[in-house]
């Protein structure tokens, strides 16, 4: 209680609008250290929207976006390998006797690529869960990690465009800021790639479970 008491009375915006204008007068020492909070946030559940509107705030458009997309890139990789270190063994053992579940995690394997890109785009579960829950299944790496880097660009995209209209930190601190037309467009984007994926699953995850069930 006392830290929450500390934390709320300390001028947080004031000091990050300071740390932004060094930011500004250091791009590539700032970069490093944007990268590296991306990848940290991410580990420790640091809203993905959040690192996205701040890249498009401190860079503006279009740097801010190709930023927002390579910080969230390796965001979500690190949270992956950190999953996968630490929880791949016991979710695997989980399995065990479980045809129907075994059938959905070598489904996720067969498909990683198209099942990954297609979460990406649909932005229904929230990024930094989907970093930690696909370190837990059959997904393999190369695909995870080219799917999660194509897949982040379009969302990426919005909030660093969001974050570069903010007036200050606070606005994003705030959530306050309006997605517009782009948040429609995702909205629709992003309902199209439920229904595919549902389908691409199911399809497969039927085939693999007769296989087992066959065997």
């Amino acid at each position: 209680m006392l830290v929450v008491l500390v934390l709320l009375t300390l001028p947080l915006v004031e000091w990050l609008d300071s740390a932004i204008e060094w930011n500004r007068d250091n791009p590539r020492l700032g970069a490093g250290i944007y990268f590296a909070a991306c990848i940290v946030g991410s580990v420790f559940f640091l809203p993905g929207s959040w690192l996205a509107m701040t890249a498009g705030y401190l860079y503006g458009l279009p740097l801010g976006i190709v930023m927002a997309a390579i910080g969230g890139a390796l965001g979500a990789y690190a949270a992956f390998l950190n999953s996968r270190t630490f929880a791949r063994a016991w979710a695997f053992s989980r399995l065990e006797g479980h045809p129907r579940l075994q059938a959905l995690d070598k489904a996720l394997f067969e498909q990683s690529f198209v099942i990954v890109l297609l979460t990406r785009l649909a932005v229904v579960i929230p990024y930094n869960v989907l970093n930690y829950l696909y370190g837990v299944t059959g997904v393999k790496k190369v695909p995870y990690a080219t799917a999660s880097a194509l897949g982040l660009i379009p969302v990426m995209a919005l909030w660093a465009y969001v974050g570069a209209l903010a007036g200050n930190f606070n606005e994003i601190l705030s959530g306050n800021l309006e997605t517009g037309m782009a948040g429609r467009v995702m909205f629709f984007v992003g309902l199209l790639a439920i229904i595919v994926v549902v389908v691409v699953v199911h399809r497969t995850a039927s085939r693999v479970l007769k296989e087992r069930l066959g065997e």
